[in-house]
């Protein structure tokens, strides 16, 4: 154990939502501070490190809840850890959300380490990782070493990566997507992806019930409640959870049209305009990509022994 050791707790600002109408309203209420992370290039940093984790941080992850704890260990390593507190005990039980968001975390770790020639030596659950069916808990969810070598060429998703946003509008079905866009996901080691009309449609299906049941259970939607964060003032005093800002938004909410709370009751107008904003966007999807389970379990890595299925884990 080094005697002194460099910890970063939860950088603010991933993840937040961008969208909003245009005007002098949105410019003055635009969270400036809480965005600030996506600026990548104001200064150089010296520290391989701290430059991969400054883009890293831009991870998607549940609720934005941005569970990162980081240790720098000696000149080259870093070990990654869970804040328990930012956890998701009601929609994310099993932690599976959360652990495929720390994925995410050190993918883009990955990527923006190669574009300074270090490669990424990852070893998951250092220490042992959690039952199929167990929480995360205080042990390291990976430890990495940051090494030179001459080999490694920058990652193309490099520049995409302060880009990436979660578009939450309908979809046009009436446009064909690009064939060169579909090679290069059929290209990649676990993406595949389907046009049946019969297939798509159930996975539309299941995924708008999937909504229906986690936003009309009680439990599990006060806890998206809790997590929203309804204009600049409360996305800047707290840069995390589910950031909701715009003009139209933002306006409902100042005459009491509009309050997260109200959400709880299905038969509040809240939870009605919230219905009629996600039945299109989650019906508007005309090709479905998946990912492998089989290989996806396997890079997971979370013990020595193959895992169980992981279509056993709810």
């Amino acid at each position: 154990m080094p005697s002194r050791r460099q910890v970063i707790f939860g950088i603010g600002g991933a993840g937040l939502s961008l969208a909003g109408a245009g005007g002098a309203f949105v410019v003055t209420r635009t969270p400036s501070r809480a965005l600030a992370a996506w600026d990548t290039t104001s200064a150089s940093v010296a520290d391989v490190r701290l430059d991969a984790f400054r883009h890293a941080i831009l991870a998607p992850n549940p609720h934005n809840r941005q569970p990162w704890m980081l240790e720098l260990v000696a000149a080259d390593e870093a070990i990654v850890r869970c804040d328990l507190e930012r956890r998701l005990p009601h929609t994310d039980p099993f932690d599976r959300q959360i652990t495929i968001g720390f994925g995410c975390f050190l993918e883009l770790a990955r990527i923006a380490a190669s574009t300074r020639g270090v490669r990424l030596e990852t070893t998951p659950f250092p220490a042992g990782a959690p039952g199929e069916r167990d929480r995360l808990d205080e042990r390291p969810i990976a430890r990495l070493k940051f090494l030179a070598d001459s080999s490694i060429r920058p990652d193309p998703l490099h520049s995409a990566i302060v880009n990436r946003r979660s578009a939450k509008v309908a979809f046009d079905m009436s446009r064909t997507i690009a064939d060169d866009a579909l090679s290069a996901m059929r290209e990649t080691a676990a993406a595949e992806t389907t046009f049946d009309p019969g297939l798509v449609a159930r996975v539309r299906d299941l995924t708008w019930d999937a909504w229906m049941l986690e936003s009309s259970t009680t439990r599990t939607m006060r806890e998206s409640v809790e997590l929203m964060r309804v204009g600049k003032e409360q996305i800047e005093r707290n840069p995390d959870g589910i950031a909701l800002r715009g003009a139209m938004i933002e306006g409902l909410a100042l005459i009491g049209a509009f309050s997260p709370k109200a959400m709880l009751d299905p038969a509040s107008s809240s939870f009605k305009a919230a219905v009629d904003r996600y039945r299109p966007m989650l019906g508007h999807t005309p090709v479905n990509g998946t990912l492998n389970l089989t290989q996806a379990c396997r890079c997971r890595q979370l013990e020595p022994d193959p895992p169980a299925p992981c279509g056993s884990v709810p």
